[in-house]
């Protein structure tokens, strides 16, 4: 009997030890938001409230889809993909990295290149010239990384069909709230498109074990739909 119950206490205090906490998760730095982080949530801003003029373009953009004439962003399906489709379509990572505390540069697998500027103000006007992803700056505010992006005239749409005019303007709120999440509050203003500035969310895991490869965009038919699925424009 004596050996029964000093096996059972045994086998008590083994699981109780499997059944303490899980392990904590590994410390981090809320400041550093370098790594490749994929994206788990979907933006969702609700439609773009759009000025009678680019309603009409939006407009025909869409009419001229349903004919077979889809709008090709910059006339080109190889140019890299807008900003906040960069930032927002979930069919590849991101990476992101720093650069002696001088800037970030957030990159995606077609080419994409957005880089934020930690030490320095907006161009000015004679210095700035439109862009797909503009002129970035940023700043800490606690925890969470406020970049302010300018000068995206180089890109006539939002998100592969929404237009978008020379004054838009976005601001990211950058924060990781985890080892291993980041949430990513943006704000969308536009004087010239837009009757008000529309806000979302989206959020990011951190996936550690993907390497971002080379991507060489040699045929601008090819289309990448935002739920990642492949097609193919027709001929001109």
């Amino acid at each position: 009997m004596k050996r029964v119950m000093i096996v059972g206490l045994a086998v008590s205090a083994l699981a109780g030890a499997s059944s303490a906490a899980p392990a904590a998760a590994p410390a981090y730095d809320p400041h550093d938001i370098t790594g490749v982080w994929t994206q788990n949530s979907r933006f969702q801003p609700g439609p773009y409230p759009l000025t009678p003029e680019y309603a009409a373009i939006l407009k025909k953009r869409e009419d001229d889809e349903k004919a077979g004439r889809p709008y090709v962003p910059g006339g080109d399906y190889c140019l890299p993909g807008p900003l906040i489709r960069m930032m927002t379509l979930p069919v590849a990572p991101i990476e992101i990295t720093e650069i002696k505390g001088d800037r970030l540069v957030v990159t995606k697998p077609n080419g994409s290149i957005y880089r934020i500027y930690l030490k320095r103000g907006h161009l000015g006007p004679d210095d700035l010239n439109p862009g797909i992803y503009g002129d970035a700056v940023a700043h800490w505010e606690g925890d969470t990384l406020v970049v302010d992006t300018i000068g995206l005239g180089g890109s006539q749409d939002i998100d592969g069909h929404t237009p978008h005019s020379d004054a838009m303007h976005v601001v990211q709120r950058i924060r990781r709230v985890a080892y291993d999440k980041l949430e990513n509050r943006i704000l969308i203003e536009d004087a010239k498109a837009f009757t008000r500035p529309v806000t979302g969310t989206v959020t990011y895991g951190l996936t550690p074990e993907i390497e971002l490869g080379e991507f060489f965009c040699v045929n601008d038919r090819i289309r990448i739909r935002d739920d990642g699925s492949v097609g193919i424009t027709p001929a001109k």
